[in-house]
């Protein structure tokens, strides 16, 4: 029943893109599944009209990474219909200037690198304005091809794709349509109930949340996600990557998360590392975030502040000296 009801929204939601302002929904079920094998799944997925069908099925064992799975989709859809450079995309987007050496990083390499330092008292500021590029890169490419996604176990995403679904919710657009499949028997991560619930809040003020079987009556009876359960590859300069990444992308709980995943695995479960792949000196720049920038002061003052020494200390010597 669950797979007939929720084939039912994403059907919903597919034909309402471009017609309805507001496409986004949540789709609650009690009993875990997969999407991978229904049918609405593949016969979207082969269909060769306008829209753009994309999904994603996250995992409980394993970590999800930053603004996942939106940065993949951008990075896709930009190759496939736009080419050219991708930072003259992000310019005609409004990125942030200081954003685009991330993304322009992770666009052609998979690993993000950043050259200025974020300053601690703009962390909030760029982590919004971060939010904002992934969310205005969709909306700018949904207008070249009308764009469907479908997260299953949503619950299970980072505070960044979260914070991204809410920006889209409160600034929709009608060539995007989402659906949210959420187990509702299994808890999102305490970094993210805040954000969580003010979408859950959003969504119920419009009747877009839909409750299949019996997920209403669970909602009370949920369970906490452990990060000692959480899953990484044992390939750990790849798993460091990752929460390099992820950091980069300026989703620090997340990033904690993954540091804290890594220690627990190198401690208590015997994990190795394969010293003929491993870096000597890496590190994630945890200073380069943090470090806050003082300018030196005006050369004109330094040499005052000599001469003035100077004139202290020859009173000294002479005093000394007795001359």
């Amino acid at each position: 029943m669950i797979e007939k009801y929720y084939s039912g929204v994403i059907e919903q939601i597919y034909n309402r893109i471009g017609k309805e302002t507001r496409n986004i929904v949540m789709a609650n079920y009690s009993n875990d599944f997969s999407i991978e094998n229904l049918e609405v799944i593949r016969r979207y997925q082969s269909n060769e009209d306008n829209v753009f069908f994309a999904y994603s099925e996250f995992s409980y064992n394993t970590l999800v990474v930053a603004y996942e799975p939106f940065l993949d989709i951008i990075c896709n859809m930009h190759r496939r219909f736009i080419g050219g450079s991708f930072d003259d995309f992000q310019k005609e987007c409004g990125v942030y200037y200081l954003h685009r050496q991330v993304l322009n990083s992770y666009y052609e390499t998979g690993e993000c690198f950043r050259e200025e330092t974020v300053l601690l008292n703009e962390v909030a500021y760029e982590q919004r304005r971060m939010t904002m590029a992934i969310a205005d890169m969709l909306k700018r490419l949904s207008e070249v091809r009308p764009l469907m996604i479908v997260i299953n176990r949503f619950q299970m995403a980072s505070k960044s794709s979260i914070e991204t679904i809410k920006y889209l919710i409160d600034n929709p657009c009608a060539n995007i349509g989402i659906v949210l499949g959420v187990n509702a028997i299994v808890k999102c991560a305490d970094s993210t109930v805040e954000v969580w619930d003010r979408i859950v809040e959003s969504l119920e003020d419009r009747s877009a949340i839909y409750y299949i079987g019996s997920a209403e009556p669970l909602k009370n009876n949920i369970k906490t996600t452990n990060d000692d359960e959480l899953y990484i590859t044992m390939n750990f300069e790849q798993s460091i990557q990752e929460a390099s990444n992820i950091m980069e992308f300026l989703d620090f709980e997340q990033a904690r998360r993954g540091c804290r995943i890594i220690e627990h695995k190198l401690k208590f479960e015997d994990a190795w590392i394969d010293e003929k792949k491993s870096k000597v000196g890496y590190e994630i720049p945890f200073t380069r975030y943090f470090y806050k920038y003082e300018a030196p002061r005006p050369s004109a003052e330094i040499m005052a502040e000599i001469m003035d020494l100077e004139t202290e200390l020859s009173g000294s010597l002479e005093e000394v000296f007795d001359l």
